[in-house]
């Protein structure tokens, strides 16, 4: 089975000669060599059976062949086909057989030795050497890593291109708003709780007071200031005062007016007229100056330090503790529903605001990207250069491209690119065969 194969293999390979040469398309140089081919190969074939049966019938006495077919064309024919098969076979072996095969012609003809084409053969070798070679010679990776990042760097820098680039993201982001605004509401909403757990709870407020508040109420001018505003606050209401007051004694005369007989009766006149009778603006000023005067001052001053005293006092019991915790837990419950119901009500509609800002793609073109584009580049200076080079691993590629490559395929696209030239040379061998062959001949 395996011998029809060589066979039909090589009658193939014969007939490929006669399609080239009668294929219109192919250049002239290549059907030439074809057609040369074509001949030479039937004709060196032939002359070898030639070769045989002329020995076979001499040696047995049927016939003697004469003598310028014996002395001169038997032996150019015979050179010519030295010279054609011995190019064919050099040819064929660097590929043939493709795979180990004890039973192939080759092997045969060299008992057993040439088992397996020298290219596949040393496929592994050849592959490592390639890759090394393509990578040292022809494709350097850091030639091609800098030429990368020169056209990436200068495609990013093209106004049409970062057009581009801000259009694509803000219709990104337009068409995943809810989701943007689903991630980010959530994210904002803990992260400002977090820190009012942060900042505000027991040990913080007991410092809060004691390093800040308490400090400034014990100052005296702090004090001064206090006492100040209130003395102002209560200069401001001595009219509401004095009404008051006058409001109160009159009722007093009045019910005890009542009580006294005879002129019980008129408790509201006398106690109106009783009242009428005293100036009034006369004690508004009074009770102004009252509160303006260095007395009253230093009663509130001190004051306000025993109320500051008494409340560091108290801010230290458990009781406190207790209510202070209760009140940061209730601040904390109403910022967190606060926060969710601000989040939920405004946030959708600031957020489409933002991504619909032209002030949105203008920082996009004037501040994001130019930022990009430099971050890019120091980038690729940097690591990006390396990282390309490492990630081509051109001597790998080719390597492992070569290691993949089916031989018989890989010795068909050889074929198909250098038919003429192969078959040139083998042509060639016939020819120079043919005239060593003539000159041994006519000059030996």
């Amino acid at each position: 089975m395996k011998t029809l194969n060589y066979i039909k293999d090589f009658l193939n390979c014969w007939l490929d000669r006669w399609r080239t040469f009668r294929d219109k398309n192919a250049d002239v140089e290549h059907r030439v060599c074809s057609l040369l081919e074509f001949i030479c190969m039937p004709v060196s074939m032939l002359t070898v059976l030639c070769i045989f049966l002329q020995c076979v019938i001499e040696k047995s006495g049927l016939y003697t062949f004469p003598a310028w077919w014996t002395n001169y064309a038997i032996r150019i024919l015979a050179s010519a086909a030295i010279g054609y098969l011995t190019n064919w076979v050099a040819i064929e072996m660097l590929f043939k057989p493709f795979d180990e095969d004890k039973w192939h012609p080759f092997s045969i003809m060299t008992l057993g030795w040439w088992r397996q084409g020298m290219v596949p053969r040393n496929k592994a070798k050849i592959a490592k050497t390639l890759g090394e070679e393509v990578k040292g010679k022809l494709l350097d990776p850091d030639t091609i890593a800098e030429e990368l990042c020169q056209m990436i760097e200068s495609v990013v820098k093209k106004p049409e291109t970062q057009e581009k680039l801000c259009a694509q993201f803000q219709e990104i982001v337009r068409q995943n708003e809810k989701n943007i605004i689903d991630f980010i509401a959530p994210k904002i909403e803990q992260s400002i709780a977090e820190q009012f757990d942060k900042l505000v709870k027991p040990e913080t407020v007991m410092e809060f007071w004691t390093s800040t508040i308490e400090p400034k109420l014990k100052a005296k001018e702090t004090r001064e200031l206090i006492a100040n505003k209130i003395t102002d606050g209560l200069k401001r209401r001595t009219p509401q005062v004095i009404s008051m007051i006058r409001n109160e004694i009159t009722t007093a005369i009045a019910n005890y007016v009542s009580g006294i007989p005879l002129i019980g009766g008129q408790a509201n006149n006398i106690a109106n007229a009783i009242v009428s009778s005293i100036n009034w603006q006369n004690w508004e000023q009074k009770l102004q100056d009252k509160l303006a005067s260095e007395d009253t001052q230093e009663i509130l001053r001190e004051e306000i330090l025993n109320l500051t005293n008494q409340f560091n006092e108290y801010i230290k019991s458990d009781e406190a503790s207790d209510k202070v915790n209760s009140i940061i837990e209730n601040l904390r419950l109403k910022l967190r529903s606060y926060l969710k119901s601000f989040i939920e009500d405004k946030l959708p509609e600031m957020a489409h605001g933002i991504f619909n800002n032209e002030e949105l793609a203008k920082w996009l073109r004037e501040s994001l990207l130019p930022k990009a584009v430099a971050f890019f580049k120091d980038y690729m200076q940097r690591e990006g250069k390396d990282l390309i080079v490492q990630k081509l691993d051109i001597a790998h590629r080719v390597e492992d491209a070569v290691n993949k490559q089916d031989m018989e395929q890989f010795y068909n696209m050889i074929n198909s690119v250098a038919a003429k030239h192969l078959g040139a040379i083998q042509v060639l061998g016939y020819a120079l065969g043919a005239i060593i062959g003539a000159l041994q001949t006519f000059l030996l």
